[in-house]
């Protein structure tokens, strides 16, 4: 099984917000913790994102996105 990353970029997209917004949503600590730092940047794990976003309901109402879309 592959292991897929996702950064900041990656996670707007799948959120459908902004990097910028995202950036600010990170620092006002609405974002579970990363999983690594590579080079300074944040990267998460996919399932374990997918997973905090699907029983987070601040971000599920703030995502332009459903969880259930990203697949």
């Amino acid at each position: 099984m592959t292991l897929k990353l996702l950064g900041l970029q990656e996670i707007a997209e799948l959120l459908g917000i902004t990097p910028v917004t995202l950036r600010t949503w990170r620092h006002r600590n609405k974002l579970p913790k990363e999983d690594y730092v590579v080079s300074g940047n944040p990267i998460w794990e996919y399932n374990n994102f997918k997973s905090y976003v699907a029983q987070d309901q601040w971000l599920m109402e703030h995502s332009t996105k459903e969880v259930r879309q990203w697949d």
